[in-house]
Protein backbone atom coordinates (compact mmCIF):
# COMPACT_ATOMS: atom_id res chain seq x y z
CA UNK A 1 0.00 0.00 0.00
CA UNK A 2 1.33 3.45 -0.88
CA UNK A 3 0.63 6.95 0.42
CA UNK A 4 -2.46 7.37 -1.74
CA UNK A 5 -3.91 4.13 -0.43
CA UNK A 6 -3.27 5.36 3.12
CA UNK A 7 -5.25 8.53 2.39
CA UNK A 8 -8.04 6.44 0.81
CA UNK A 9 -8.10 4.08 3.80
CA UNK A 10 -8.32 6.95 6.30
CA UNK A 11 -11.05 8.64 4.25
CA UNK A 12 -13.11 5.45 3.98
CA UNK A 13 -12.68 4.69 7.70
CA UNK A 14 -14.50 8.00 8.28
CA UNK A 15 -17.13 7.14 5.62
CA UNK A 16 -16.35 10.30 3.67
CA UNK A 17 -16.62 10.95 -0.06
CA UNK A 18 -13.92 12.80 -2.00
CA UNK A 19 -16.32 15.74 -2.30
CA UNK A 20 -16.78 15.87 1.50
CA UNK A 21 -13.00 15.83 2.04
CA UNK A 22 -12.71 18.64 -0.50
CA UNK A 23 -15.19 20.73 1.49
CA UNK A 24 -13.36 20.02 4.74
CA UNK A 25 -9.77 20.48 3.52
CA UNK A 26 -9.95 22.79 0.52
CA UNK A 27 -8.17 20.19 -1.65
CA UNK A 28 -10.11 19.55 -4.85
CA UNK A 29 -11.82 16.17 -5.09
CA UNK A 30 -10.12 15.55 -8.44
CA UNK A 31 -6.68 16.14 -6.88
CA UNK A 32 -7.61 13.89 -3.95
CA UNK A 33 -8.65 11.16 -6.37
CA UNK A 34 -5.32 11.44 -8.21
CA UNK A 35 -3.42 11.24 -4.91
CA UNK A 36 -5.40 8.16 -3.87
CA UNK A 37 -4.72 6.49 -7.24
CA UNK A 38 -1.03 7.33 -6.97
CA UNK A 39 -0.92 9.42 -10.15
CA UNK A 40 -0.19 12.69 -8.32
CA UNK A 41 2.42 13.39 -5.65
CA UNK A 42 1.02 16.04 -3.30
CA UNK A 43 2.83 19.29 -2.55
CA UNK A 44 3.98 20.11 0.95
CA UNK A 45 0.97 22.40 1.43
CA UNK A 46 -1.39 19.60 0.38
CA UNK A 47 0.39 17.13 2.68
CA UNK A 48 0.03 19.60 5.56
CA UNK A 49 -3.72 19.90 4.88
CA UNK A 50 -4.11 16.11 4.70
CA UNK A 51 -2.22 15.73 7.96
CA UNK A 52 -4.30 18.40 9.66
CA UNK A 53 -7.45 16.56 8.69
CA UNK A 54 -6.42 12.88 8.84
CA UNK A 55 -3.68 13.13 11.53
CA UNK A 56 -1.30 11.19 9.27
CA UNK A 57 1.61 12.01 11.58
CA UNK A 58 0.09 9.70 14.20
CA UNK A 59 1.03 6.81 11.89
CA UNK A 60 4.70 7.72 11.71
CA UNK A 61 7.60 8.09 14.16
CA UNK A 62 7.34 10.46 17.11
CA UNK A 63 10.66 12.13 16.32
CA UNK A 64 9.17 13.72 13.22
CA UNK A 65 6.86 15.90 15.37
CA UNK A 66 4.79 17.97 13.02
CA UNK A 67 5.69 18.55 9.42
CA UNK A 68 7.42 15.40 8.28
CA UNK A 69 8.19 16.87 4.88
CA UNK A 70 10.52 19.31 6.63
CA UNK A 71 12.16 16.50 8.63
CA UNK A 72 15.78 16.31 7.55
CA UNK A 73 16.33 12.78 6.41
CA UNK A 74 17.76 11.16 3.32
CA UNK A 75 14.45 9.26 3.15
CA UNK A 76 11.83 11.34 1.39
CA UNK A 77 8.51 11.83 3.14
CA UNK A 78 6.31 9.90 0.74
CA UNK A 79 8.72 6.94 0.69
CA UNK A 80 8.77 6.98 4.51
CA UNK A 81 4.98 6.73 4.67
CA UNK A 82 4.93 4.06 1.94
CA UNK A 83 7.39 1.93 3.97
CA UNK A 84 5.25 2.33 7.11
CA UNK A 85 2.20 1.24 5.14
CA UNK A 86 4.06 -1.66 3.44
CA UNK A 87 5.26 -2.85 6.86
CA UNK A 88 1.73 -2.49 8.30
CA UNK A 89 2.95 0.05 10.90
CA UNK A 90 4.77 -2.78 12.73
CA UNK A 91 8.38 -3.16 13.83
CA UNK A 92 9.74 -5.79 11.47
CA UNK A 93 11.93 -7.32 14.20
CA UNK A 94 9.68 -7.57 17.25
CA UNK A 95 6.21 -6.89 15.80
CA UNK A 96 5.68 -3.90 18.10
CA UNK A 97 3.25 -1.17 17.05
CA UNK A 98 2.18 2.32 18.05
CA UNK A 99 1.39 3.57 20.64
CA UNK A 100 3.37 1.02 22.69
CA UNK A 101 6.43 1.45 20.48
CA UNK A 102 7.89 4.49 18.75
CA UNK A 103 8.43 3.50 15.11
CA UNK A 104 10.70 4.92 12.45
CA UNK A 105 12.01 3.95 9.03
CA UNK A 106 15.68 2.97 8.90
CA UNK A 107 18.16 1.95 6.23
CA UNK A 108 18.99 -1.77 6.13
CA UNK A 109 22.39 -1.02 4.60
CA UNK A 110 23.44 2.41 5.91
CA UNK A 111 24.12 5.20 3.41
CA UNK A 112 27.73 5.43 4.61
CA UNK A 113 28.22 1.75 3.68
CA UNK A 114 26.81 2.14 0.19
CA UNK A 115 23.11 1.74 0.94
CA UNK A 116 20.44 3.82 -0.73
CA UNK A 117 17.13 5.34 0.29
CA UNK A 118 15.29 3.09 -2.15
CA UNK A 119 12.25 1.39 -0.61
CA UNK A 120 13.82 -2.08 -0.81
CA UNK A 121 16.64 -0.86 1.49
CA UNK A 122 14.25 0.57 4.09
CA UNK A 123 12.53 -1.08 7.03
CA UNK A 124 10.23 -0.10 9.90
CA UNK A 125 11.78 -0.67 13.32
CA UNK A 126 10.95 0.43 16.84
CA UNK A 127 13.59 2.45 18.66
CA UNK A 128 14.45 -0.49 20.94
CA UNK A 129 15.13 -2.87 18.04
CA UNK A 130 17.07 -0.21 16.17
CA UNK A 131 19.28 0.40 19.21
CA UNK A 132 19.78 -3.34 19.70
CA UNK A 133 20.63 -3.72 16.02
CA UNK A 134 23.21 -0.90 16.28
CA UNK A 135 24.87 -2.61 19.26
CA UNK A 136 24.85 -5.96 17.46
CA UNK A 137 26.50 -4.42 14.37
CA UNK A 138 29.15 -2.75 16.54
CA UNK A 139 29.94 -6.06 18.17
CA UNK A 140 29.67 -8.48 15.23
CA UNK A 141 29.87 -6.30 12.12
CA UNK A 142 27.39 -5.38 9.40
CA UNK A 143 27.98 -8.69 7.60
CA UNK A 144 26.34 -10.54 10.51
CA UNK A 145 23.38 -8.13 10.67
CA UNK A 146 20.17 -10.15 11.18
CA UNK A 147 18.29 -7.79 8.85
CA UNK A 148 20.41 -9.03 5.97
CA UNK A 149 18.60 -12.37 6.44
CA UNK A 150 15.11 -10.85 6.06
Amino acid sequence: MDFGNLVRRLRKERSLTLKQVEELTGISFSQLGKIERGVHKPSQDTMDKLNQFFKIYEFIGDEIKGNYLKYESPINAITRVEVFVRDAFLCQMCGGKKPEKSLNVYHITPIELGGSSAEENLITLCNDCFSGRQEFIKKYGIDQDPLKQI
